[in-house]
């Protein structure tokens, strides 16, 4: 009975929770054409050539290049997976079918241009109808290098249609911004016949015509890397490649952004982090502990303190760099002890992760309340009321810090469940009185990392507190 009133209780929070759960791109209507080259990674190696790659959208065909010659070449040495099209005769066809409606459509890449030059390089087109279908084409999303030629201005992306055979009559869109050469960016297109034609260069809606004309039906194909026969193949990189049949709105937009930008360029941490503790123990002192997972590139780490929960007050308290790992995937457990500390005082801690680089990150806050004499069971004279604050960060990758406050020591229960109801991880920890925070790592019971999505937890105090909130983990 009392976990089917707690999972009543799930139920009744989502009511309220809103509709805010974890982001895929096949949650938007009309996703057709979706290549992630992280799907490439297992069954090709780096120098690989590339004759598939697998469209997870809706539409049935892949992309192809039957002829070894012209395949471009799968990598991994950008810090994710890419396919690498050569600038010389590399280009992926999809065989699109009369299905494909593009009337309202919407282009997303996430690539990277390398010696743009004075050359137009196509990232994708798809045929037109005339007597030359790749001069006549449909569309095409290019970064140009030739403004003598196009008359857009050089290194911007530009985006071109043909309306009834001609292109004079189409959507001639080029950026304000210009990327520079090997600077990975997202480019999106969204067309909607009649309304209007948006190029968004990283989600920035950059340049806009309305009342735009039906393009050309064009023909069954479409071309990733190139025009077509004519040399203007495209040298660079492309993580990942949609297209949606129709234009993507305001929140869709930024829902995809957002998923793409988490995934190729949040900041890649040192460190993975799976406790972060502090204990007083004999003589006041207070015990720091923490233990990783995994540690990559890392040179050490600093701890830091300040009276107040503000990083910008801390100092650091170590005198030497605490040496860490280096690289390592087995867990790491370390310990530092602050012995300059004064009696019944509230303390707030960071531990500063140094990469080889001299990347720094932080993880933290985690707080704790020195006793108020020698005697650990007088408790100290505060103010504090017994009350759950919140996580924080929240949306969060790869943890997150459950904060709360207790006016007197207790042992704090936290058990997360996942949105069906069921227990994925349950922490257990002992703390004195004050602000504290428990750490999550976002793994289950079992070591397992867990999927993104809406996350509930239950917090129980052993002095007769206890309340949920929802978090929400984000990869």
């Amino acid at each position: 009975m009392k976990k089917m009133n707690f999972l009543i209780g799930l139920i009744v929070a989502l009511m309220f929770a809103g509709s805010m759960f974890a982001f895929s791109p096949d949650e938007i209507l009309g996703l057709q054409i979706w290549l992630d080259a992280n799907d490439l990674e297992g069954t090709l190696n780096d120098g690989d050539p590339v004759g598939t790659w697998y469209n997870k959208g809706e539409h049935v065909n892949d992309a192809v290049q039957g002829t070894e010659a012209n395949r471009p070449i799968f990598y991994t040495d950008v810090g994710f997976p890419v396919v690498r099209f050569d600038g010389t005769n590399d280009f992926l066809n999809i065989d699109s079918d009369s299905a494909l409606d593009m009337t309202a459509f919407s282009i997303i890449a996430v690539l990277k241009v390398n010696d743009v030059g004075s050359n137009i390089q196509v990232i994708t087109s798809k045929e037109g109808t005339g007597a030359n279908p790749w001069n006549d084409r449909n569309w095409w999303l290019s970064v140009n290098g030739n403004p003598a030629t196009s008359g857009a201005p050089a290194h911007r992306l530009w985006f071109r249609t043909s309306s009834g055979g001609a292109q004079a009559n189409g959507v001639n869109l080029y950026s304000q911004e210009a990327k520079a050469d090997s600077q990975f960016f997202i480019a999106m297109v969204t067309f909607d016949t009649g309304v209007e034609a948006t190029l968004f260069v990283d989600n920035n809606p950059d340049m806009t015509t309305t009342t735009v004309n039906t393009p050309d039906t064009g023909q069954p194909l479409i071309r990733i890397g190139s025009q077509g026969n004519i040399a203007r193949f495209l040298n660079g990189d492309i993580a990942e490649f949609l297209i949606y049949d129709s234009a993507l709105d305001g929140q869709d937009r930024d829902e995809l952004y957002g998923y793409l930008y988490m995934k190729y360029f949040e900041s890649a941490q040192p460190v993975e982090l799976s406790a972060f503790t502090a204990t007083v123990i004999a003589n006041n002192y207070v015990q720091l502990s923490w233990t990783t997972e995994t540690e990559t590139n890392l040179l050490g780490y600093n701890v830091h303190r300040s009276r107040e929960n503000d990083l910008s007050t801390a100092y650091k308290i170590n005198l030497l760099l605490i040496d860490g790992a280096g690289n390592s995937s087995q867990q790491q457990i370390y310990t530092f002890i602050d012995e300059d500390v004064e009696m019944s005082t509230l303390y707030y801690y960071w531990l500063e992760a140094i990469d080889l680089d001299i990347t720094t990150s932080f993880h933290g806050p985690i707080s704790i309340q020195t006793w108020y004499g020698e005697d650990p069971e007088t408790p100290p004279d505060t103010d504090y009321q017994t009350r759950l604050i919140g996580a924080y960060p929240n949306p969060f990758n790869p943890g997150t810090n459950i904060r709360f406050e207790l006016d007197r020591p207790a042992t704090i229960n936290v058990l997360i469940y996942n949105i069906l109801g069921q227990l994925v991880r349950s922490i257990s920890e002992s703390f004195e009185a004050g602000e504290s925070t428990i750490y999550w790592d976002g793994q289950d019971n079992n070591g397992n990392p867990c999927q993104s999505g809406v996350f509930f937890y239950r917090f129980i105090a052993s002095i007769g507190y206890q309340q949920y909130d929802k978090m929400i983990l984000l990869k």
